[in-house]
């Protein structure tokens, strides 16, 4: 809860409005997180070295840690349906922008593919998953340990299909990836 009590004071400092009391983070992180995004493509020249740090992009690792505080909590709440419309909803929005990448989303389709696994459509979880891992090869400088979580995703989907060798290749370049960062001592690795 510490973190979602951080979007909010963010957000706060971004847009200077004040939370409403009955802020609920279900219905409202994702506006949250795609609010630092707007923010940024607002600005003509976004350099983060030159913003207040309450204001800086937040990297994809934290965004997946609220996806998947997220997940959790549509899960427990037994909201899936409300979490894949609003999921959906945020990713359309922001491909309707024209200066929006497909990078700048990535971690949407990462957090549908999750609940779409909740719902037991491991086959879209899957195809969505490795659209989210086609979007991260394709930057130009990509990030390993944001592969590394796709592609360990996309094994234990492969797994859940019964699609063993499938499964082992995903999760053997998951650990690729982690060696590549790591040293064989880290927990990462073992």
């Amino acid at each position: 809860m510490q973190l979602i009590k951080q979007v909010r004071d963010r957000l706060q400092v971004i847009t200077g409005d004040q939370q409403p009391d009955g802020f609920d983070y279900l219905q409202d992180i994702l506006e949250i997180l795609n609010g630092w995004d707007e923010y940024r493509l607002q600005q003509k020249s976004y350099d983060p070295a030159e913003q207040p740090a309450e204001t800086q992009k937040l990297g994809i690792f934290e965004r997946l840690v609220f996806v998947r505080e997220l997940v959790r909590e549509y899960t427990a709440s037994s909201r899936l349906d409300d979490g894949v419309a609003q999921f959906q909803r945020a990713k359309c929005r922001l491909e309707q922008r024209p200066e929006v990448n497909p990078r700048d989303y990535r971690w949407l389709l990462n957090g549908l593919g999750l609940l779409y696994d909740q719902q037991q459509k491991t086959e879209l979880a899957l195809e969505v998953q490795k659209e989210a891992l086609a979007i991260q090869l394709a930057a130009p400088f990509p990030n390993e340990f944001d592969m590394s979580l796709t592609t360990s995703e996309l094994g234990r989907l492969h797994r859940h299909l019964g699609q063993y060798e499938e499964s082992e290749k995903m999760h053997l370049q998951a650990l690729k990836y982690l060696r590549s960062m790591f040293q064989e001592t880290e927990p990462q690795i073992m």
